[in-house]
């Protein structure tokens, strides 16, 4: 059984494991290993009450372990980016039977900036009107968020629809990345007082973080008598 586990930088995480001592009796050891380059890689062992720290898990209070009848749990903590990866928990019993592994997927996260928006490479700020624009003219509409792991969603919205993008993603170097929105928006006159919206998604927030600005336009309309 695999299971997907996430935490913040510098915040704790528990990677679970599955035992049954009622039915298979005393555990021998406990080993967390984790997959590096497709090589298992020991990190923690536990065995007959002594619990024995490695590799990255080998700091001061850099993990604890727990035990129960049904369930043991590794807790990291001070997550770093290295500590992402794929565990697994092999568990051995005095008797020999029962064998049992559980695989864990653990997910480092930091919560991204909020947006930035730019019209035609000026900054503008949330809430503000831009313009006056001449309706049919074309501008365009950049939204950045940086700091972010995993990178973010940014997209463009005109009310409830989703504008075409162009997104980039680009790695900062400390495991957080730096993602731009582009659109090229074609003005019309049912977008006069209308609102274009950046949106910022991250599995490192509870919602979306929400920027928009409201558009000027005068329109190019021709009366007959």
């Amino acid at each position: 059984r695999e299971h997907v586990v996430s935490g913040f930088i510098g915040d704790s995480a528990v990677l679970p494991c599955e035992v049954d001592l009622p039915n298979c009796g005393k555990v021998y050891f406990i080993t967390w290993t984790k997959n590096v380059s497709n090589e298992w890689k020991r990190e923690y062992l536990y065995s007959d009450g002594v619990a024995r720290a490695m590799g990255d898990f080998s700091g001061p209070e850099r993990a604890t372990f727990s035990l129960n009848n049904h369930s043991a749990h590794l807790r990291l903590h001070g997550l770093t980016v290295q500590d992402e990866g794929t565990y697994k928990c092999d568990v051995t019993y005095v008797r020999g039977k029962c064998p049992s592994l559980s695989f864990t997927r653990l997910y480092t996260l930091i919560t991204p900036s909020p947006p930035e928006m730019e019209v035609e490479g000026k900054k503008v700020r949330n809430g503000s009107t831009v313009g006056p624009y001449v309706e049919g003219s074309t501008f365009v509409l950049e939204c950045k968020s940086s700091g972010g792991r995993p990178a973010p969603e940014v997209t463009w919205w005109n009310g409830t629809k989703p504008l075409p993008v162009k997104t980039t993603v680009l790695p900062e170097g400390n495991g957080t990345y730096f993602v731009t929105s582009t659109a090229r928006f074609v003005l019309s006159r049912w977008d006069l007082g209308g609102k274009v919206e950046c949106r910022v998604r991250s599995n490192a927030s509870s919602h979306p973080v929400h920027q928009w600005i409201k558009l000027d336009i005068h329109g190019n309309y021709v009366s007959s008598f």
